[in-house]
């Protein structure tokens, strides 16, 4: 008499009798432990299967035999496909990335899990895997009472606890709780990614990291606000967007009062203060603040530029250059301001501009109280303190420490005016300049006075007109005369 299907399945969510042991369904044996009892079922697996296999006949095609699945429509070509297949109907609780895969013996790994694919080298191996069949978690953390199915995941567990780091970086000064982030933190000093994305050339250190990637890939957006119904890609991006509805300001900085919505923004941001650059180029030894800044960076050793415009002939390095610079062609700016009528053809310098009027000033000097809209302005303010002068002139000695300053005098030695009138034939070799003087053709007087409603085409004529009023006047020695302006009392006759 042939057995029905529920007489086969194994009853894995197995809850203790009244003296706590773990009675088997299929035999009259009990057990202390749960992981005891799963290990026993495992030699009834095998049993069961043998006699279900055994029962279906196989069917002949074409002078080949196949074995089809007494409970789906499955068909395999060996009975030994039709086992490991078996399994997932028996042991409905457990999960097989492939229940089509065969269960092939391994001489470095003699040790296999009856209740899944997984073999493994040692005995305690298996053991400690087995715990993963059940929700017992023998392992407890005296400190804090969390439990664990591994006794390794409790060691690691431990290391914050005990504030012991064991394992040490040979390259670096860096100390770790476990011998996996040890191996992980290496990967940053050798440069290895082994994780690639199949859409992109872009690699990660991390699988997660890759998984997160792949979301950028796909249209779809799975994570909705519930505050404003705006949705995202990835469920770390809708949880940080989430702080700044809730106002949550766990991540606040030590230097300053800025709240960061998560603590990789804030450790960056500390960076600001601290001056650390961690990231640092093999080929140059820049050093850089931002894991991605270095990896723009390594682009430039390379030379290659792989976005080109086909409508001049200009090439850029990095993709939102590129759109950027396709902008120029077409007139497009979608970036609007929300203050006033002007936009803009990029999100950054929309962001930029927005300071104008909220008067934000985020790139703080570390020296002294002076803080900036814009971190280029930070960068050529820090140079006063530390008198770096990094731009030199090729033809003279000359040193600058501001970068238009370099290009003004550049100038001098080749006698270049790029900057020319479209009203009349004049040209000039700065910029500034070019704008002083279309203001002769546009009568446009921009500063004017706030005492009174005269209004001049440049500052100093402005600053002078300021010491009528503030009485700042110049007194020649000689003939006790006044004047506004200290020039006029040198080319003065008494």
């Amino acid at each position: 008499m042939p057995y029905t299907w529920e007489d086969y399945v194994v009853k894995l969510q197995i809850s203790p009798t009244a003296d706590q042991s773990f009675h088997c369904n299929h035999c009259d044996r009990s057990f202390s432990q749960y992981l005891q009892l799963i290990i026993h079922i495992g030699t009834h697996l095998r049993v069961v299967i043998d006699k279900l296999v055994h029962q279906i006949e196989p069917t002949v095609q074409n002078k080949k035999k196949s074995y089809q699945c007494s409970h789906c429509d499955k068909v395999f070509s060996q009975n030994k496909q039709l086992k490991t297949h078996l399994k997932k109907h028996l042991l409905s609780p457990v999960q097989h990335s492939d229940p089509k895969s065969v269960l092939v013996y391994n001489r470095n790994k003699p040790h296999q899990c009856l209740l899944c694919e997984k073999a493994f080298s040692r005995k305690n191996q298996l053991i400690n895997h087995l715990w993963t069949h059940t929700e017992e978690k023998p392992y407890q953390c005296s400190i804090c009472n969390k439990t664990f199915s591994q006794k390794p995941k409790l060691d690691i567990h431990l290391c914050p606890h005990t504030g012991e780091k064991p394992y040490q970086c040979p390259l670096c000064e860096n100390n770790f709780s476990s011998k996996q982030y040890l191996i992980r933190h290496m990967m940053i000093h050798t440069g290895e990614k082994p994780y690639h994305c199949s859409n992109c050339p872009k690699a990660f250190l991390r699988k997660f990291h890759l998984k997160s990637h792949m979301a950028i890939h796909s249209e779809e957006k799975p994570y909705q606000c519930n505050y404003c119904n705006k949705k995202f890609k990835q469920n770390t991006a809708l949880i940080v967007h989430l702080r700044r509805h809730t106002g949550d300001s766990r991540y606040s900085c030590l230097h300053c009062e800025k709240t960061c919505s998560s603590n990789i923004e804030l450790v960056r941001h500390t960076r600001k203060h601290t001056g650390e650059k961690p990231y640092q180029c093999r080929q140059c030894n820049q050093t850089f603040a931002r894991n991605g800044t270095l990896t723009r960076h390594l682009l430039t050793h390379s030379k290659e530029k792989p976005y080109q415009c086909s409508q001049c002939e200009k090439a850029f390095l990095l993709k939102h250059n590129f759109t950027a610079h396709l902008r120029t062609h077409t007139g497009e700016k979608p970036c609007k301001c929300t203050h006033c009528d002007k936009a803009f053809s990029d999100k950054r310098n929309l962001i930029r501009h927005m300071r104008a009027h909220t008067g934000k000033k985020p790139y703080q000097c570390r020296y002294c109280n002076n803080a900036f809209a814009k971190n280029k302005s930070l960068i050529t303010h820090l140079r006063r303190h530390t008198k770096e002068k990094p731009y030199q002139c090729n033809l003279c000695e000359k040193v600058f420490s501001k970068e238009y300053n370099f290009a003004a005098h550049l100038r001098t030695h080749t006698d270049e005016k790029p900057c020319k009138c479209t009203h009349c034939d004049k040209a000039f070799p700065y910029k500034r300049n070019l704008i002083r003087h279309m203001r002769t053709h546009t009568r446009k007087k921009p500063y004017q006075c706030r005492y009174c409603n005269i209004a001049f085409a440049n500052n100093k004529s402005l600053i002078t007109h300021l010491r009528i009023h503030t009485k700042k006047i110049h007194t020649n020695a000689t003939c006790m005369k006044r004047f506004s302006q200290r020039n006029i009392i040198l080319k003065a006759t008494c």
